[in-house]
């Protein structure tokens, strides 16, 4: 379909309370005028859905819900349900309408991309269920005003702006970049993190510019924990196959991943922390904390094994005075005691202490 001048795409008649469906399986594009998406009938209740297939760039301007024809008592709909390619609207969305993102042919699997690159301020909200819809507005709101909601297996990505009330909930996850391999910042108004919602966070540099080498969501209204400790927000790490530039397992490191002024409910214990994608070596500990309303990912590196013979010897694996395993890894190992009356016999080499220059030393103050 080519739109070269204003037109509609409008629903005349139906019956109350049940839903008009028009599928579109080609591609759609525009030379000229606006597109216009109306649902005429009086039939209280009825829901006019336009369905989009299959992948495209539309730059022409949107109006979802035209209240110049549509009575109030009926509602229209554009469903955007490609299951690969990526479909783009650069034309600002506006009208009293909603926003579907989806797979119509299973709910339980992945589907296509839907980027969203203008000012819209559609009114009837947006629900993402399969997918990823990128908001990759550079001025307003991507996607209206509107509640959002991103649930099941749908994902909202970009490195724009939402201001709209944002859910994410029940495998919904939310991921900032403009692509699905880009770090990004993300800003939504306020946003809520319920039980099952994921946010992937991706990682580049150990240290820079949050934003830039890392994720960042900004809440810049506020932002809640809505979840439970038994049934957790997720946030993965995700390091996109490298390991960070300047990434060392002995150091401790601080990001922001939520910047925010306001934090609600916020209890570690609602969330669980999924380091898989993580490339680089790990000899320590991830966290989250909240200062000052933001929420920060921590990594504390494992303390050194100290290991005391304060006098005589032992061996490894001896049971007195204190039973030593087998070591691996990269944290340093301190041996503590008399500078000549203790020692410690190991069985095996020190397999990936060779690197750590904090790998064995003996304290030589003297101590017991």
């Amino acid at each position: 379909m080519v739109v070269t001048a204003d037109g509609y795409i409008q629903n005349r008649t139906g019956n109350p309370n049940t839903s008009r469906y028009l599928a579109l399986a080609g591609t759609l594009s525009g030379t000229g005028g606006t597109l216009k998406i109306a649902n005429a009938t009086t039939a209280s209740g009825n829901m006019f859905i336009v369905r989009f297939f299959n992948s495209f760039t539309f730059n022409r301007p949107v109006i979802l819900g035209d209240t110049a024809i549509e009575p109030g008592t009926a509602s229209s709909f554009l469903e955007l349900a490609n299951t690969n390619g990526t479909q783009t609207f650069s034309g600002d969305i506006s009208g009293v309408g909603t926003v579907r993102r989806l797979n119509p042919y299973s709910a339980n699997s992945a589907a296509g991309n839907t980027v969203f690159s203008g000012n819209n301020s559609y009114s009837g909200g947006t629900f993402v269920s399969a997918g990823t819809l990128f908001a990759n507005n550079t001025t307003g709101s991507a996607l209206g005003s509107g509640a959002v909601t991103v649930t099941n297996l749908g994902t909202l990505a970009g490195n724009g702006a939402v201001i709209a009330s944002t859910s994410i909930y029940t495998n919904g996850t939310i991921s900032p970049g403009a692509t699905a391999t880009s770090i990004g910042n993300l800003t939504v108004s306020d946003l809520s993190l319920g039980s099952g919602a994921n946010y992937i966070w991706q990682i580049s540099a150990a240290t820079g510019t949050a934003g830039v080498n890392w994720d960042l969501i900004t809440a810049s209204s506020q932002w809640t924990d809505a979840a439970t400790s038994g049934n957790t927000v997720t946030i993965k790490i995700d390091s996109m196959g490298a390991v960070p530039t300047g990434w060392n397992s002995g150091v401790a490191r601080d990001w922001v991943i939520i910047q925010s002024s306001s934090a609600n409910g916020f209890d570690p214990s609602h969330f669980s922390l999924d380091p898989t994608a993580f490339s680089g070596t790990i000899q320590g500990v991830f966290a989250l904390s909240v200062s000052g309303g933001s929420l920060h990912l921590t990594y504390t590196p494992a303390s050194d094994l100290i290991i005391n013979v304060p006098s005589g010897s032992v061996a490894q694996g001896a049971v007195s005075p204190t039973p030593y395993p087998i070591l691996t890894g990269t944290v340093g190992v301190i041996k503590i005691g008399q500078r000549r009356g203790g020692a410690h016999q190991f069985a095996q080499r020190l397999s990936g202490f060779h690197q750590n220059k904090r790998r064995h030393r003996e304290c030589r103050c003297g101590c017991p």
